[in-house]
């Protein structure tokens, strides 16, 4: 799952710099709290930009469901956020699916303790670039791993 924040480029520049750290540590926080509450793993996090990792370090039978709660309560905790009185924050989600080395890649240049390479990062991450301000953008395989029951119990669940 890829998240970033709408719009952080145009509040940079109007704001001051303590400002704009508290405006991210916010977000942040938000983010870590959701992906906790969830069950997934923050792999990176880098200024508006965050990849969670559902299945590690363990895989369960409800990692696209959980990765899915997660996406819609991010985005409706990101939106509960209001810097200084401005408009409510938002936030784009993407979620895809798909064989991801997760570890220590440093024998390949990659230095991250949880680093991670695969064709589900790349999608997710060009999934977030054209999502709608306050929506979240599936994958179609991974839309495909869950069942139409699922689906419904998670919109019911986030209305």
């Amino acid at each position: 799952m890829t998240c970033n924040l709408v719009g952080v480029g145009g509040v940079t520049s109007h704001q001051d710099p303590e400002d704009l750290l508290a405006v991210m540590s916010g977000y942040q926080d938000r983010i870590k709290a959701v992906v906790a509450e969830h069950d997934g793993f923050i792999g990176r996090s880098l200024g508006d930009e965050v990849v969670v990792y559902f299945g590690y370090p363990r895989a369960r039978e409800d990692d696209a469901e959980r990765a899915v709660r997660a996406g819609l309560a991010v985005i409706k905790n990101v939106a509960a956020l209001r810097p200084h009185s401005q408009k409510p924050l938002q936030a784009r989600v993407a979620i895809a699916t798909g064989l991801v080395v997760v570890g220590d890649l440093n024998e390949v240049g990659i230095s991250a303790d949880h680093a991670a390479i695969g064709d589900a990062l790349v999608l997710a991450a060009g999934l977030v670039a054209v999502a709608e301000p306050d929506s979240l953008v599936i994958s179609a395989t991974r839309v495909a791993s869950l069942a139409p029951c699922s689906i419904i119990a998670i919109l019911n669940c986030s209305i």
